[in-house]
């Protein structure tokens, strides 16, 4: 796997309480490079990873982190500590 892009930046995520929490993130979108049997490789799929403070919600509760963009990608707290994971990608 290799790391595409970083984002950084603040945003928001809402927990099940309804309340908002300004938040920072920074988030590593990797992508998976497959051998096409010719030498080279295609583009596979891509995951994303990072970290989003303060740790909000509960471990495993899907949420919704809004970024400073607008973009909304649905993640999961993987620890207390912020990282995090997403189960999807990148919207608008």
């Amino acid at each position: 796997m290799r790391r595409i892009q970083t984002l950084n930046g603040k945003g928001s995520v809402t927990p099940a309480d309804g309340k908002a929490v300004a938040v920072r993130y920074e988030l590593d979108i990797w992508q998976k490079d497959i051998p096409d049997g010719r030498g080279g490789t295609i583009p596979g799929m891509k995951s994303i990873t990072g970290s989003i403070r303060p740790f909000c919600g509960a471990l495993r509760e899907k949420l919704t982190l809004r970024m400073e963009d607008g973009k909304t990608v649905d993640f999961f707290f993987a620890d207390t500590n912020g990282s995090m994971t997403a189960t999807g990608g990148i919207t608008d």
